[in-house]
């Protein structure tokens, strides 16, 4: 089956989005709800004959929509690119606001214009309806960005989001999506300067499809006992699956512009004041005040439904999405004081064990599930 891109233009700018969806749920008549999961993408691959899999098999109503850049979506202006790359501070966070409220306006007009179900009370008192947005890979550092900057929404779409806005969900993010350090030891072969440039970008990419025997288990935060580099040959990775839809599913050209690892480093501190923000209501710039870090912006004085972030980890998956969700596991150990206190259920990990990086790919069955878990 092929699948169509479809297209949405923005009311506020007219920039406009590519974007998947196969519709409500076969079963929903038009007076059940159901929930809605907009899923962003990550570096290169994007959603055509990529994410479908877990669209049509979905018990909800998913979108997977296009980054600016990749195909069929707004180019990024030369402008867009330079605030990315600029010296000011200020410059750097405009550029990752502006992304983050390009995804909570297509949200916004989105759920208009399809009459998406709002968040209700089913029997029992279940909470139904509503929306999550999902960030696959590097598409989790732009899916913090639309929470991170939410207040820069205009208040109608604000007052709207915040009758449908239940979840965060983070698929198996890399460190640098949250602004932190990788592990001494983190590979990625694309970034191999042993590599032929014309064949370590391509090199990488079927890489990250590989499946990996962590010793030990996932879970066990052994930085010096772990497979940082060597795939397993127990499975076949899954780019011999993707292969065939390979052109399909791949764009390069919004790496060489705004959209490669190195323009996260370049943002590595403005990203991480919007996972300080999101996932723990704190400040970096507010870090040695007390008053301040208890003063700062609570998501849900915006999102009064907002339920959580998900963060979840795939045990087969290279070493750099393990190591990160190592990382956002004893932070939330280690956070004692203001809004996202340990113990409260804001922020949960989950482990999914024996998927890889493409899961959504490989196991669609299994990573609807878990998605699903963030709006039960």
């Amino acid at each position: 089956m092929d699948f169509k891109f479809k297209t949405l233009s923005l009311q506020r700018s007219g920039i406009h989005f590519t974007y998947l969806d196969f519709g409500p749920p076969s079963n929903a008549s038009n007076s059940e709800s159901y929930e809605t999961i907009f899923a962003i993408r990550g570096l290169a691959f994007h959603s055509r004959d990529n994410i479908p899999k877990v669209i049509k098999l979905a018990p909800s109503f998913n979108i997977a929509l296009n980054r600016r850049d990749y195909p069929g979506t707004s180019l990024l202006t030369e402008s867009d690119i330079s605030l990315a790359s600029s010296k000011s501070a200020e410059g750097r966070a405009r550029y990752l606001a502006e992304r983050g409220v390009e995804i909570l306006e297509f949200v916004d007009d989105f759920v208009r214009r399809e009459d998406v179900p709002p968040v209700s009370q089913a029997a029992k008192r279940k909470t139904i309806g509503g929306v999550g947005i999902l960030g696959w890979s590097l598409g989790a550092t732009y899916a913090l960005a639309a929470f991170g900057n939410i207040e820069k929404l205009e208040s109608g779409s604000r007052e709207r989001l915040s009758r449908y806005v239940r979840a965060l969900i983070l698929d198996d993010p890399p460190s640098v999506c949250f602004g932190l350090p990788p592990s001494k030891d983190n590979c990625f072969p694309a970034l191999d300067l042993t590599i032929p440039q014309d064949e370590a970008f391509e090199f990488g990419l079927w890489w990250l499809t590989a499946y990996f025997d962590h010793p030990g288990n996932a879970l066990k935060r052994d930085l010096d006992n772990h497979a940082y580099a060597l795939p397993s040959a127990s499975r076949v990775p899954s780019i011999f699956s993707v292969y065939p839809r390979y052109d399909n599913i791949v764009c390069t050209e919004p790496v060489l512009r705004a959209d490669g690892i190195g323009t996260m480093e370049v943002l590595k501190d403005e990203i991480r004041e919007n996972y300080e923000k999101v996932l723990f209501g704190n400040s970096c710039a507010a870090k040695d005040s007390e008053e301040e870090l208890r003063a700062n912006t609570d998501i849900r004085e915006v999102l009064p439904l907002f339920e959580g972030v998900w963060e979840f980890g795939h045990a087969r998956a290279p070493a750099f999405g393990v190591v990160a969700f190592w990382q956002i596991q004893e932070r939330k150990e280690r956070e004692r004081r203001g809004p996202r206190k340990d113990g409260n259920g804001y922020v949960r990990c989950q482990m999914v064990p024996g998927t890889n990086h493409f899961s959504h790919w490989d196991d669609p069955e299994i990573m609807i599930r878990e998605w699903k878990k963030a709006l039960s």
